[in-house]
């Protein structure tokens, strides 16, 4: 698929072909939530993760995650993840990143919300003197690429 012109939609189309078993998709989140986030951490959310939540309040595919608002059967959600990343550690993430996507040992994919890049964020590297590698230019590109294609 070409990953140049693919759009959210698309992506979540695709998402939704995937069968039950391999793909944990959960009840959309309400837009009030989406906002109350955004005002407490003073961000705004991408456009294409907005999309994504209000169709499905994160997801699992295969063991890849992304991250939705915590919820009664997801107690640990974006909300917790962000203020651990920027609060709570050793090395904390700068505040215009946003935390949506672990890989299991730490580390997490993450909005940045300044270059509206998705970044890969060591929790043991020392940024100081240089920035998180880009992974890719969109959330779409992020899924196709780095959940679905590794997949096939």
């Amino acid at each position: 698929m070409d990953t140049k012109h693919i759009s959210i939609t698309d992506v979540i189309e695709r998402l939704k072909e995937f069968p039950e078993e391999a793909l944990d998709w959960n009840t959309p989140i309400d837009v009030q939530r989406i906002q109350d986030f955004e005002r407490e951490f003073n961000i705004e959310l991408p456009h294409e993760f907005v999309t994504l939540l209000k169709e499905t309040n994160g997801f699992s595919l295969e063991g890849f995650e992304v991250i939705g608002f915590s919820t009664p059967d997801y107690k640990y959600g974006l909300e917790e993840t962000y203020r651990d990343e920027h609060f709570e550690v050793g090395n904390p993430m700068p505040a215009h990143l946003v935390p949506f996507s672990p890989d299991g040992f730490g580390n997490h994919y993450c909005f940045d919300v300044k270059s509206h890049h998705i970044v890969f964020w060591e929790h043991d590297v020392d940024y100081t003197q240089h920035h998180p590698v880009v992974i890719c230019k969109s959330l779409a590109e992020f899924i196709q690429n780095e959940m679905i294609e590794e997949i096939f």
